[in-house]
């Protein structure tokens, strides 16, 4: 087996979680819990380490979730107004635990493996001051006076640190700047609700097509219809929208036929496979893997992502609400034997969230004395 890209996780003071240490991970990992407790932020939280805090990745995260007024979103050649910047940091204050005002100290999200302060990521707003060095350049400076925040000449700014590597400060005019949309620092991908959107597959089908990877994606459309022979990405011939279509040959079928005629299952189980096989060596992030799909044909789709992912060395994060979903991974990580599964249940205690690990022998038992552990 391979060596797992995260084996432990600890986040603090990140959205709903003060503190929040996860001290066992496996290949496959499945999140449940009940609304509100954290599931998406803990996705969001790892979707964040994947990519090292990217400017990109925070504000796709805003913008999902609403938290940031569209009209603060960069356009090309756009100038940065001095509200984009008040709405940009009232955006930023979701990220943190409680929302908190900066005055006289920084606030810091941490983010990485436990007890390995080398490999973490660090979030940090604070308040800096500008003042010109020997060149007449304004640069950013600590202060190290008291009352800051109330001179003319300061600015409040964004440190991202990540693992061993130098720090970036980001004035709010300057990571509003740096925002765009490329694709991410390493081959982890995160799969929301919605699922994949056409644009993105059109680049991932162009990672696999006439690979082996294509076989695995047929082999996926095959549980959901045994009669899917060949599948394809085709560009739309319209003048007026410019999508992708998707498109599948069946078998006795003289023409193809768009995949979306053969229900929303199909297409999630095809973004989720084609996504998966453009994750090697890192990680694939899958909100409510139940989405779309009927509870017959997830044991099927469990087994062949286990097997690809232990091909591909992928580690996968699902989010779940569905005891149908949790049952058939508990028996696809069981018949697998070679990775290990850890269904993670967050709960709230004392009004912290508090992850509970069933690893395959405990989620065993729970199934089978139907014990309730969404």
């Amino acid at each position: 087996m391979s060596q797992l890209l995260i084996e432990s996780f600890e986040v603090s003071n990140f959205r709903a979680f003060e503190k929040l240490q996860i001290a066992h991970l496996g290949r496959a990992n499945l999140i449940t819990g009940k609304n509100s407790v954290g599931k998406s932020s803990l996705l969001e939280s790892l979707w964040l380490y994947a990519n090292k805090g990217s400017p990109s990745t925070i504000l796709d995260i805003l913008s999902v979730r609403k938290e940031i007024n569209t009209r603060v979103l960069p356009r090309p050649q756009a100038e940065v107004r001095p509200r984009d910047e008040e709405d940009l940091f009232e955006a930023l204050k979701h990220l943190f635990y409680n929302r908190p005002k900066i005055e006289g100290s920084p606030v810091s999200i941490k983010i990485g493996p436990i007890n390995s302060p080398q490999d973490k990521l660090s979030l940090t707003l604070d308040w800096y001051t500008l003042q010109n060095d020997r060149e007449d350049t304004a640069v950013l400076c600590q202060p190290s006076f008291d009352n800051f925040a109330n001179l003319a000449n300061s600015v409040i700014a964004l440190e991202i640190k990540f693992a061993n590597q130098s720090q970036v400060v980001f004035t709010l005019d300057r990571f509003l700047n740096r925002y765009s949309r490329p694709a991410s620092s390493s081959n982890s991908n995160l799969i929301r609700t919605a699922g994949v959107n056409e644009a993105f597959i059109a680049d991932l089908w162009a990672k696999v097509v006439l690979t082996d990877s294509e076989d695995e994606i047929i082999k996926a459309l095959r549980i959901i219809s045994s009669e899917v022979e060949r599948v394809a990405v085709v560009a739309s011939d319209s003048r007026i929208e410019n999508k992708n279509s998707i498109i599948v040959k069946m078998k006795n079928s003289d023409s193809p036929i768009p995949l979306r005629t053969l229900g929303d299952g199909i297409s999630r189980v095809f973004g989720l496979i084609l996504t998966l096989v453009n994750s090697k060596d890192g990680i694939l992030l899958i909100d409510e893997f139940e989405n779309g799909l009927h509870y017959t044909v997830m044991f099927e789709l469990w087994k062949l992502i286990l097997q690809v992912a232990r091909r591909l060395n992928v580690q996968i994060f699902a989010t779940t609400h569905s005891s149908d979903c949790i049952e058939a991974f508990q028996k696809a990580t069981i018949e697998d034997r070679q990775e290990e599964g850890i269904l993670l249940r967050l709960d709230k205690r004392d009004g912290l969230v508090v992850p509970i690990l069933y690893d395959e022998h405990r989620l065993s038992i729970a199934t089978r004395e139907q014990i309730e552990v969404r």
